[in-house]
């Protein structure tokens, strides 16, 4: 209308039942490099399923790697023949637990990452200068 523009917010434009994600306190660590900053982000990620009451994921070295591709090449690379539900997470920021805290505000993320459907994950980390990237992938049976 008129050449007025939309904004979307997803804090406040929550659609479903997608719990806040209470609080939760974060140590922040130095970047040391991307494997283990991976493994902090897996650990991070099972803290948050465990304060939700729920299993944690197993890690995947196939998805670790379609993770570590989605960031360096745009696509998850491996085979995604479609036997699996597949989610993804994306995120950007000076830390992985932060990019985790950015994560959990976003309704959809959050629904990623604390959803009944997945049983294995991988995550991806690499630097960006002073942010690094975040790629997680979720899959289930």
């Amino acid at each position: 209308r008129g050449g007025e523009g939309v904004v979307a917010v997803d804090r406040p434009l929550v659609v479903g039942s997608a719990d806040p994600p209470g609080e939760m306190t974060l140590t922040i660590l130095p970047f040391r490099s991307p494997e283990r900053s991976a493994d902090r982000m897996r650990s991070l990620v099972n803290r948050a399923r465990r304060r939700a009451g729920l299993g944690e994921l197993r890690s995947n070295e196939a998805l670790d790697r379609a993770a570590e591709d989605l960031l360096w090449y745009g696509s998850p690379g491996g085979d995604t023949d479609g036997e699996f539900l597949r989610g993804e997470n994306l995120g950007k920021g000076p830390s992985v637990e932060e990019v985790l805290g950015y994560m959990m505000v976003s309704a959809y993320q959050r629904r990623h990452i604390l959803s009944r459907r997945w049983t294995r994950f991988g995550a991806g980390v690499v630097r960006e200068g002073d942010l690094v990237r975040v790629a997680l992938i979720f899959e289930g049976d």
